[in-house]
């Protein structure tokens, strides 16, 4: 795990354990439904994952950070709908290009683009302290097309790049119901990450092209999070996950704050 990795899962699971402990000092412990609804909000994530590419055989990572607008409606208590998008900067490294002019080993930095997605959450089970839900996403990042000038070269050459990532998760949500605003939970998933990476290369007169198909190694995670109701009208989740593969694990964050109208 990177620093600043490092530094965000701890923030954001300081965050909701401070809060939480907030919460539970003040509060009964009995928790109210939600209320149906237009439930907008403002959406952080980051994530790194090993990817494998050429069959498998050779891997490397993929990490974004992403910003989000939650376009969220309750339609009624325990059924929420929502559409997301936002604005992604992730970085596609160690990706090796091997049938261009030239071969190219991708350690561009972080590439912007667009993310469109949309969530589902179902409760299914209902008790005095444990809910169990059904919880669903679908995310797509589409980057934008990046340059760049390959240096040490006696002519000018420049490669050009284009990347997507999409992510399907689901999987059941178990919140212990701790207090009125404060509910720990986890979400055991099937989270499946795929994308491709094409590079264009022009050296005066040649030129390649290859296309990279790369999919995350682990296809199965775990996370750990907190609803907090910090007030009737701002309810907030944060998260930090774990995905276990073969040889290592990668790792995410999110957190979410949802207005109710």
């Amino acid at each position: 795990m990177n620093r600043h990795a490092r530094w965000l899962c701890v923030f954001v699971l300081a965050y909701f354990f401070f809060v939480g402990q907030m919460a539970v000092a003040q509060s009964p412990t009995i928790v109210s439904s939600s209320s149906p609804g237009f439930k907008p909000g403002l959406r952080f994530d980051y994530f790194s994952r090993t990817v494998g590419w050429d069959g498998g055989n050779s891997k490397s990572q993929l990490s974004s950070y992403f910003g989000s607008l939650v376009l969220g409606y309750e339609i009624q208590p325990g059924f929420f709908l929502a559409a997301i998008v936002g604005y992604s900067s992730s970085t596609f490294d160690g990706l090796l290009f091997r049938k261009l002019p030239i071969s190219v080993d991708l350690e561009g930095g972080g590439i912007s683009g667009l993310v469109f997605g949309a969530q589902i959450d179902k409760n299914l089970l209902r008790g005095t302290r444990l809910d169990i839900d059904i919880t669903g996403q679908f995310l797509a990042y589409q980057g934008t097309k990046k340059k760049w000038d390959i240096p040490g070269l006696a002519v000018p050459g420049t490669l050009e790049g284009t990347p997507t990532w999409m992510r399907a998760s689901i999987g059941p949500l178990f919140i212990y119901k701790s207090s009125k605003n404060f509910s720990p939970y986890l979400y055991p998933s099937f989270d499946y990450l795929w994308g491709t990476f094409e590079m264009k290369e022009t050296i005066q007169s040649l030129q390649g092209q290859e296309k990279k198909e790369i999919k995350a190694k682990s296809p199965f995670g775990i996370a750990a999070g907190a609803k907090v109701s910090s007030s009737a009208k701002l309810k907030i989740n944060a998260e930090v996950g774990v995905y276990p593969y073969n040889g290592g694990v990668d790792y995410s964050a999110m957190l979410i704050a949802l207005f109710s109208f």
